[in-house]
């Protein structure tokens, strides 16, 4: 008997926990960014940028999960490109980044590096999602 009231109690501890909201859950931030690197431009400026954008993002909670680059020019895809998926603990830590005072100073380098037309990068992915749900 008692073997059955611990089993009913345990499907009832079960069903309230997945029936709870889940507002109690960490809900992290994953943004996707694709640079394409300019004609001409060198790709150790392309490290050089991702590199301090790392730094900077992990002041503020934002990991870089997982990258990929391609610095090798084809006539299919004359520029190289490198891609990265970063992980914030919260919306207000990617705003953090985003307003930290030594992210602007990686827009030259950004400028200088990467095609603004074919790149998407970390401000102009919170910028598109306007209402801050960037996931």
């Amino acid at each position: 008997m008692m073997f059955l009231v611990h089993r009913l109690w345990s499907l009832v501890a079960v069903a309230l926990l997945a029936l709870a909201p889940a507002s109690f859950a960490r809900a992290d931030v994953w943004l996707f960014d694709v640079l394409t690197l300019r004609p001409g431009a060198a790709p150790y400026q392309a490290d050089a940028y991702v590199g301090a954008l790392e730094l900077i993002a992990r002041r503020h909670g934002g990991i870089r999960v997982a990258s990929a680059r391609e610095m090798t020019a084809s006539p299919e895809h004359p520029a190289g490109h490198i891609v990265g998926l970063w992980r914030f603990q919260d919306e207000a830590a990617l705003d953090a980044l985003l307003a930290d005072p030594w992210y602007p100073a990686l827009a030259n380098l950004h400028d200088r590096t990467f095609d603004p037309e074919s790149s998407r990068s970390l401000d102009r992915v919170r910028a598109i999602t306007n209402s801050g749900s960037a996931r």
